[in-house]
This record gives structure tokens, C-alpha cells and sequence, in this order.
């Protein structure tokens, strides 16, 4: 019977499903065919140090959801190994243990590492025999096998999302290293002969009456050098690092000054500005031009979003080492085929625009160390959230 039981065992752990489901079968099994009135399996977080109540199977009392190091009979398992059982009112101490008579608690282990625990409680006076107690050993090892591989297999998943994450800022790189060269032949070949053409036209639009024919051809004609100008600009400044000015700032205010730079668009465009400030002073070490040009065009691409009215929450605080800013505007969200595209440079869905905002705002959060992550709301808003490194007298 031992050796059926250790094959169903096998059949359930090494089965398609999540871990929990694999193992909350095996406890029923164990329930089933031993006398014993609940089954639970914990799993143990060595950062934390704690144990969480990860499959249970059987009576309902004394299903405690997790333990410290050291605390109760499971706790113990983190400075101890083996087996440990305990009869009688020995018991009461432990809020998972109380109402039974008899417990088994197994160490989930390989020769290095703890992964858990595997409870047995019975209500009755119950004791292993010595078959049993080698089975269930044996059993305790299989489990701890899948739970290694499992964590294992998280691991490589989680490395797999970094390493894809590598490869687009890898991506990302290569073209604006492509840009740089383009930026700086475009320095060279365009912006003299586009200044002189500007020039030209407004000594002409100068020289010409206010209400002859050709004026409006020739302001029009200014306007566009001046928007190509622009463009040509927001390109090398793009492309260029230019000599930024490291020092430590305070993000609340470098916020501030942008939303007012821009307190008459968002009051010709009807926007609600919604301030939240978290967590005192929030320090970090950067230049602090750079990132008011980023911050400009995160809330430029709200009031983009807003042409006819809305809301833009904007919060900043503390997460971890880390001050953040968040922008979160209720200009009906991205077209769900486009939000991989947005950082990508010259990509744009707005008629007249350069598609370089927020490429220039990525480059200028990551030269800083920070990053910027965007979360879409497909028919309600985007939110764009700004990390960056906290000094240490940030708080």
C-alpha cells in the first residue's frame, strides 16, 4: 500500500496545474489515506523569514496562514530539521495546533535549503509506525523536490522577463545611437541653411504691407521654418547628451514648476489639476532641467489627451529607495495596439507631432537611473509613473 501511495504521490506532483492545486491533492490524499483529520503545507520565504500556508486539506480548525521564524512548531523548522511531533497538551501553545491531540510537522528540504512544511494533526491520539513514518519521509522529499523546481522555474521566468526587458533597452540603445548620427549630420546639413531661410522670410513678411495678398503665405512660412527648428532641436536633443548638471533636487518642486508652465493650457483646455504630495521632501540627485523638460512632456501629452476637458491627478511620494511622480490623466487611454510604440522615436498618432516627447522623456529618466512605466485604461486614461533614486536624506 506504501509503495501505491508514493506513486499517486508522484503522479500529482509531477502533474500539469499550479503548485497549490498539486499539493493541495496530495494533502487530501495523505487525509485519505492516513489517520489523520487535516493535511497542510506551508511554504517557507527565507527573506522574509516567515511561513505561508500554502495547501490545506481537511478540519477547518487551526488553519493558521502563516508563521516566524521560531514561532510554534512550524516556526521551529527554520533553525531545526527532520520531524517533529508533538502529543497530548503540549499542543495548546500553537493557534494551529491547539484543538488536536497528536501533530506531525516535516521538514521540506534538500541538503541546502528549506522550502516548507508538511503538517499531519490529528484529533485523536494518533502515532506513526515506523513504515509510515519512512513513507511520509519519503513523501516530505518528493515535495520538497517539486517545490524547488517550482521555485526554480519562477526564477527562470522572472530572468526570461528581465532578459526581454535587456533586449528592448538593448533595442532602444541602438537606435538612439542610430538617431545620434542622423542628429548630428542634420546639425549640419539643415540648421544653417534653415536659419537663413527663416530670416530671410520674416525680413520679407517685414517689408511687406499688413494687408497684402502675400502675408499670410509668408507668416505661414515662418511658422513651419520655426516648427522645423523645433523638430530639428527636439532630434539632437534627443540624441545628444548634453552635458547635464548633476545635483540634488527636490521633486515636489520641480513638479510644481511644470504644472506652472502650464497653468493657462489647462485652463483654455478645462483640465482639473488634482495635486497629491506624499512622504515630506523628496530628494534625488539630478539635473533638474532635464527633468522639469520631462515632466513638460508628460503633462503635454495629457492636455493632448484632454483636448475638451478632464482630470489630471498628479502625485508624487516615496516608494522604497525610490521617489516617485505619477501622471494620470482621463483622456480615454491608448489604442491597445499602439502602447508598445510609444516610446519608440518619430512614433506618433497626433496630427503635427514629432513622436519624440516621450521617447526624450524615457532617455532623460534613464540617464538619471530612474525609469517610467505606463499603465493604460483602454477608454478611461493612461498613467505614466516616473522612479527615481531617493538620496539618502529624501524622506
Amino acid at each position: 500500500m506504501g509503495y501505491d501511495i508514493l506513486s499517486t504521490v508522484i503522479e500529482l506532483t509531477d502533474g500539469p496545474g499550479a503548485l497549490r492545486k498539486r499539493l493541495a491533492a496530495v494533502a487530501r490524499l495523505l487525509v485519505e489515506t492516513h489517520r489523520f483529520d487535516q493535511c497542510a503545507v506551508y511554504e517557507y520565504d527565507a527573506r522574509e523569514r516567515s511561513f505561508s500556508l500554502l495547501a490545506v486539506h481537511g478540519a477547518r480548525a487551526g488553519r493558521k496562514r502563516s508563521y516566524m521564524a521560531g514561532e510554534g512548531l512550524v516556526g521551529r523548522l527554520s533553525r531545526e530539521r527532520g520531524v517533529l511531533e508533538s502529543h497530548g497538551g503540549t499542543l495548546d501553545s500553537d493557534k494551529g495546533f491547539a484543538p488536536y491531540s497528536s501533530a506531525y510537522v516535516f521538514t521540506l528540504s534538500d541538503t541546502t535549503r528549506l522550502y516548507g512544511a508538511l503538517c499531519l494533526k490529528s484529533f485523536e491520539p494518533y502515532r506513526l509506525s515506523g513504515h509510515a513514518m519512512e513513507l511520509l519521509k519519503v513523501i516530505a522529499l518528493q515535495m520538497a523536490s517539486v517545490m524547488k523546481c517550482d521555485r526554480i522555474y519562477r526564477g527562470l521566468r522572472t530572468s526570461l522577463k528581465d532578459l526581454k526587458l535587456m533586449q528592448s533597452r538593448l533595442v532602444h540603445a541602438e537606435k538612439f545611437l542610430a538617431l545620434g548620427d542622423m542628429a548630428a549630420t542634420l546639425a549640419h546639413q539643415i540648421k544653417n541653411p534653415l536659419v537663413s531661410i527663416g530670416g530671410l522670410a520674416s525680413r520679407i513678411g517685414r517689408s511687406l504691407d499688413a494687408d497684402s495678398a502675400c502675408a499670410p503665405y509668408v507668416r505661414r512660412l515662418v511658422s513651419e521654418v520655426r516648427r522645423l527648428e523645433e523638430i530639428l532641436e527636439a532630434i539632437v536633443g534627443y540624441s545628444e547628451d548634453r552635458g547635464a548638471r548633476f545635483a540634488e533636487v527636490e521633486l515636489n518642486g520641480l513638479v510644481d514648476a511644470s504644472l506652472h508652465n502650464f497653468d493657462e493650457q489647462l485652463r483654455v483646455h478645462r483640465i482639473e489639476v488634482r495635486r497629491t504630495r506624499r512622504g515630506g521632501r523628496l530628494l534625488t540627485f539630478g539635473d533638474g532641467e532635464q527633468l522639469k523638460i520631462a515632466f513638460d512632456n508628460l503633462i503635454i501629452n495629457a492636455i493632448q489627451s484632454m483636448e475638451k476637458g478632464g482630470v489630471l491627478d498628479v502625485t508624487t511620494g516615496i516608494c522604497g529607495d525610490f521617489v516617485v511622480a505619477e501622471f494620470t490623466d482621463s483622456g480615454g487611454g491608448i489604442d491597445p495596439r499602439h502602447v508598445g510604440d510609444i516610446f519608440n522615436p518619430f512614433f506618433t498618432t497626433k496630427d503635427g507631432g514629432t513622436g519624440l516627447g516621450l521617447p526624450i522623456t524615457r532617455t532623460i529618466i534613464l540617464r538619471h537611473k530612474g525609469s517610467i512605466e505606463v499603465t493604460n485604461r483602454t477608454g478611461e486614461g493612461v498613467t505614466f509613473t516616473v522612479m527615481l533614486p531617493r538620496t539618502p536624506r529624501g524622506a
